[in-house]
């Protein structure tokens, strides 16, 4: 019987793990009208409080952030990546191949600090 209640107390602590871990942001479902679901693309940097020709922040390349309805997204730039994200309570986050990264919404945009830089992306319509 004692060997019973320690399996029985061991799986039911197993099982408390799995459903409070699930009980996390990530992964979460997406709303069909999130305002987030698109495409973004930077469009200015900001480094300690001065705007920065985003041209050059970027070495001259563009970067865009496509996030999609079912949850995936791609960030395309010289460093393109995919993964998945999901709406926090500042905006999003992006997480999978170097998208381990929170935008924060404000104003209707999102930003990334990124080494004290903040570059921002404006979504297209």
């Amino acid at each position: 019987m004692k060997k019973f209640l320690k399996v029985f107390w061991v799986m039911i602590l197993f099982i408390s793990c799995i459903s409070l871990t699930a009980c996390g942001e990530e992964g979460g479902e997406i709303s069909p009208d999130s305002p987030y679901i698109g495409t973004w693309t930077a469009y200015r940097a900001i480094f300690k409080d001065e705007e920065q020709p985003i041209e050059e922040v970027l070495d001259g390349a563009e970067w865009k952030l496509v996030l999609n309805a079912d949850g995936t997204c791609e960030s395309i730039s010289t460093d393109a990546g995919k993964g998945k994200w999901w709406e926090t309570k500042k905006g999003v986050k992006l997480k999978g191949d170097d998208l381990n990264k929170e935008f924060v919404s404000e104003d209707g945009e999102l930003y990334v600090n990124i080494l004290g830089m903040k570059i921002y992306f404006e979504k297209q319509e």
